[in-house]
């Protein structure tokens, strides 16, 4: 089996080298620019933050259509909720010392995270991440076989650096700066701060799927042992959780099953049957309207996993309406503390930094109303800001 796994491995991380792969931004003039400084001062919005290479493509809008369109609603108290009082310049979303918090959910998860770390890039040092997270990576995890992370240094002056590639870091010297690489996918990510702050991420890969009921087999890749175990942490560590009900099974099915399956190595005995599990996992549901993770599950899986930090809950996607939490908080609550859970559990209404402060990055980022993924810098930052409050207190 071992020598099957390296057969298969080495092309897929010489793949994960190809700069072409990855759809994300870069550092340089081809960066989304945070620096719309000038329009927001005149507003009195925070100061933004420096290019930040770890925006998402599909998040990154015109600068200048950000700043005659948007307004932090955290600058002057517009919310629908109480921001953090900032402390990271400007009013940014700060990491305090040795937090440590886990995204799991979807895209509009990830999007808060993102904000969280653009917020925070002068304490950023690195990123460890799973490499080319494409239909083939998540197949192969569906049949029980994972993919070895990568670790990427990061220095604000100088970028990210890929060692294996021996470029990056944008450094001095006699002759032209190398260009540092494509921000890595960060669907199954750690990033790591001076501080001691981390934040994991786990953003639409197969252990996201919770199902409502008893922990999944040993044999199934719907583990949540498995995040920790991947991103290196344990979950009474943690500082905070921060999870949605994830996209809908119909979507998963087709993103975790949809690899070349004749390209790639078979399933483990035990993984043989994952995917048809996936696609009968909640008999008599219809698959395009069942979340993949059942919040008050993953409360008790929580407790199980000694979690003594603050859970927080949050809507499916960032829409301009005002939402109902998506779980009976008390309930929930004293079904996780009688099952041994120390946990603090709260929501936060995606509306509140929404409603009124609209900035979608849909329709090729020009900052507008319609419905969707919202521009980065832009309201994510102010729910990073929210989210915060709700770990912090202050």
């Amino acid at each position: 089996m071992e020598a099957l796994r390296s057969a298969w491995l080495l092309p897929l991380l010489l793949l994960a080298l190809l700069p072409a792969v990855c759809l994300w931004s870069v550092t340089g003039a081809d960066a989304v620019e945070f620096d719309i400084g000038a329009a927001a001062a005149q507003r009195g919005q925070p100061a933004p933050q420096p290019p930040c290479p770890f925006v998402r493509s599909n998040y990154m809008c015109s600068a200048e259509a950000v700043a005659a369109n948007w307004r932090s609603c955290c600058a002057d108290a517009s919310c629908g909720a109480p921001c953090s009082s900032g402390g990271g310049g400007g009013g940014a979303a700060a990491l305090r010392a040795r937090t440590r918090v886990l995204f799991f959910g979807n895209s509009h998860i990830r999007e808060l995270a993102e904000a969280l770390v653009c917020d925070n890039l002068a304490l950023l040092t690195g990123v460890t991440f799973m490499p080319n997270v494409t239909a083939d990576a998540r197949t192969l995890m569906m049949r029980g076989h994972t993919v070895p992370p990568l670790h990427w240094p990061y220095l604000l002056a100088a970028g990210l650096t890929d060692p294996d590639a021996g470029g990056g870091g944008g450094g001095g010297g006699g002759g032209a700066a190398a260009e540092p690489p494509e921000a890595p996918q960060d669907d199954y990510a750690t990033y790591h701060f001076s501080n001691g702050a981390l934040i994991h991420m786990a953003i639409n890969v197969p252990p996201t799927l919770i199902a409502e009921g008893e922990a999944a087999p040993a044999s199934s890749p719907f583990q949540l042992s498995a995040v920790a175990d991947y991103l290196n942490f344990k979950f009474e560590d943690l500082t905070a959780v921060v999870a949605n009900v994830g996209n809908f099974r119909g979507w998963a099915i087709k993103a975790f099953c949809g690899g070349d399956a004749a390209a790639l190595p078979p399933p483990l005995p035990a993984f043989e049957r994952t995917c048809d599990d996936l696609a009968t996992y909640t008999p008599g549901t219809p698959l395009g309207r069942t979340p993949l993770i059942h919040l008050p599950t993953l409360a008790l899986r929580l407790a199980a996993a000694r979690f003594a930090g603050s859970l927080v809950v949050t809507d499916q996607v960032m829409e301009p309406v005002t939402h109902e939490p998506p779980l009976d908080l008390a309930a929930t609550t004293a079904a996780a503390a009688a099952a041994g859970g120390r946990f603090k559990l709260s929501y936060v209404d995606m509306g509140s930094f929404i409603i009124g402060h609209q900035c979608s990055a849909e329709g090729g980022g020009a900052c507008t109303t319609r419905p969707g993924h919202q521009c980065l810098p832009g309201p994510p930052n102010d729910g990073a800001r929210i989210v915060l409050r709700q770990i912090y207190g202050a």
